[in-house]
């Protein structure tokens, strides 16, 4: 639609020089007829443009008198309608194209700086309303309502389409000084196509990403995470989507950003890390009295117990109906270690396979913290293996059993 005649461009900087204060209205009415609206026009910048010379049929009014341009003598005409009437369908369809209050774009949000627009088939540049440029590939139209002093001058020159270059910065202005809920809606959804490579071009500005993520931290419920933390943390990834959640993957290059900004409201981002933080400190366990345990389970724990004597571990058991979950386990937790404590969902303690392993497991975090979890968890075994077999008092002929550590223990009793 950039591509103009001769006459077309006339049409259009004529119209462009009736709104150059860009405080207009423009419409059709009800005939079919444009009108235009200004609040003062530059009489000499209007004359340059020879409309003359197009065979179209206009009128100019001020202060709702009737005046021919050539006919004007002040420098300055205040309050002025222009009417064009029974214009020609190509330029019917080029008005249409080139100023935003003819299309039926929607305006999501309004900024001082301009306006975001839900774009139709393709994104649109306006400045002050009047169509600057095109983009493939942005998620959003936008009318620029604080034009520079050099988009001004493109104006004046009718040198369009503007280059990118031209109006990039007041976009990303416009953006930054979003606080729409919607706005964030639609920069969340382009968020997750990032990692893939199939955002539209905003996204992919650094500082519009930041506040991308401080919007929606501060308008939804939302936790932000990277491909390595939803395969490192994934139960609480899982956790969190079902205490509702939005789930947005964020890259690796962005996410070493996030723990030191706050969202539009002064809150620290929801990284994996802080929400489980903020979890894990709400957390309330549903403490089960030993007392009222079944006989099987009291005799399970106190297996537990000697075990804990023998690695000389101060530990107080405790049951309970709910477990905190662990931020590094894909799975369910079963236990955890709290303040000279260790935890025990009670679902497994019947199951003498599941709560050993359990024991073992998180014990040998207490016994060599700086250990990975698997040498860890081999040293805590050798260390009972071996404190077992100097036990004296143990019966030889155990029964064999399941579990290599279920035959350790039942010699241990």
């Amino acid at each position: 639609m950039f591509e103009l005649s001769i006459n077309e461009k006339i049409f259009l900087n004529f119209l462009l020089f009736f709104i150059k204060k860009f405080d207009y209205s423009i419409s059709f009415d009800e005939n079919g007829d444009l009108i235009v609206k200004s609040s003062s026009i530059d009489v000499n910048s209007l004359k340059k443009v020879p409309i003359e010379n197009i065979n179209l049929n206009y009128e100019i009014f001020s202060n709702g008198q009737s005046v021919k341009l050539s006919d004007i003598d002040v420098p300055v005409l205040e309050n002025s309608t222009l009417i064009f009437r029974n214009l020609p369908q190509n330029y019917n369809d080029k008005v249409k194209f080139f100023f935003k209050d003819l299309s039926n774009e929607k305006t999501l949000e309004e900024t001082d700086f301009g306006e975001v627009l839900l774009k139709e088939d393709i994104s649109k540049i306006y400045v002050s309303g009047f169509l600057v440029a095109t983009e493939p590939n942005f998620l959003f139209s936008y009318n620029i309502k604080t034009p520079s002093k050099s988009i001004i001058e493109k104006l004046e020159h009718f040198d369009i389409p503007f280059k990118r270059t031209a109006y990039v910065n007041k976009i990303k202005k416009i953006l930054l000084y979003c606080e729409n809920a919607e706005v964030a809606i639609y920069l969340a959804d382009d968020l997750k196509k990032l990692i893939n490579g199939e955002s539209h071009d905003e996204i992919n500005w650094k500082d519009v990403q930041i506040h991308a993520i401080k919007l929606l931290n501060g308008l939804n419920k939302v936790l932000f995470f990277t491909e390595k933390e939803e395969e490192q943390y994934s139960k609480i990834i899982e956790f969190a989507k079902s205490k509702g959640y939005k789930l947005i993957l964020v890259s690796e290059a962005l996410r070493k950003y996030l723990d030191n900004e706050r969202d539009i409201f002064g809150n620290r981002i929801n990284t994996t890390l802080r929400f489980y933080n903020e979890y894990s400190k709400s957390f309330q366990f549903d403490f089960v009295d030993l007392k009222n345990l079944e006989n099987e389970e009291l005799k399970n724990l106190e297996l537990i117990q000697k075990f804990l004597n023998l690695l000389e571990l101060n530990l107080k058991i405790l049951v309970s109906n709910n477990m905190l979950q662990s931020l590094d386990n894909r799975e369910e937790t079963f236990a955890c270690n709290i303040e000279n404590q260790i935890i025990f969902k009670r679902n497994i303690i019947k199951d003498l396979n599941l709560l050993l392993n359990q024991f073992l497991i998180n014990v040998s975090k207490i016994i060599y913290p700086n250990d990975t979890s698997f040498d860890a968890l081999l040293k805590t075994s050798s260390d009972l293996i071996i404190k077992i077999s100097n036990v004296k008092t143990y019966k030889t002929n155990a029964k064999n059993r399941e579990s290599v550590f279920e035959k350790l223990f039942k010699k241990f009793k």
